[in-house]
């Protein structure tokens, strides 16, 4: 027989080998997500910009982009899920962000627009999604899709601005007649036309008034 010492041991052992493994599956697997590794997703971002009757006087414009939940990854330089940059000229960027975990990141990401004269500037505002998914025991893939503001699937995140020059004209130069422009001239010859054929037709019957007066006399 077991005596009640060697019993009383043996289940001691037992219990602490049973609350052991109970607080084993209680324990979060963040850190067994971690241990699958990381991946690097870069998003490209495509700034056009066009000029028109000059040179301007600046082409760099500013853009934000922002995380739904501060806790997401960003890009190295963003605080509290916000990273602002900028682009200059007809140029582009990569934003890079890196997950070492399975879930899906959504973030918005839009131009600062401003009021400067003569500039017009983009006002669309993108969502992006990125998906990451096991792709195995220790990697992953991703998945990003970007939508425009009216929910449509945009295969570029692309902003168009644009800079036009218009030449003022001074009121001097308005009043002043365009060389080679006949218009002005074509009334003018058009009013003295008018003219001269009402005067015709006054001498005309001046004339005629005054000579039949003078074959009344003779008669």
């Amino acid at each position: 027989m077991i005596s009640e010492k060697k019993f009383w041991r043996g289940g001691t052992v037992f219990l602490s080998a049973l609350l052991l493994a109970a607080g084993m599956l209680l324990i979060p697997v963040n850190a067994a997500a971690a241990d699958q590794g990381t991946i690097a997703v870069t998003l490209p971002v495509v700034q056009t910009f066009t000029e028109e009757g000059g040179t301007a006087p600046g082409s760099t414009f500013d853009y934000t982009l922002k995380a739904d939940d501060t806790s997401y990854p960003m890009p190295q330089g963003s605080a509290d899920g916000v990273y602002d940059f900028t682009l200059t000229g007809s140029a582009s960027a990569g934003l890079l962000f890196t997950y070492d975990r399975v879930g899906v990141y959504s973030y918005t990401i839009y131009e600062n627009t401003g009021s400067s004269e003569n500039y017009t500037y983009d006002k669309n505002v993108y969502t992006v999604q990125v998906y990451i998914k096991n792709a195995g025991n220790t990697s992953f893939s991703s998945e990003v899709i970007a939508k425009n503001q009216s929910g449509d699937k945009v295969p570029t995140i692309g902003f168009e601005n644009s800079y036009r020059l218009t030449p003022q004209i001074t009121p001097a130069a308005a009043g002043r007649t365009k060389t080679g422009d006949t218009s002005d001239y074509t009334e003018y010859i058009i009013v003295a036309a008018a003219a001269a054929v009402v005067i015709v037709f006054l001498l005309v019957r001046f004339f005629f008034k005054k000579r039949h007066g003078r074959t009344k006399q003779h008669k």
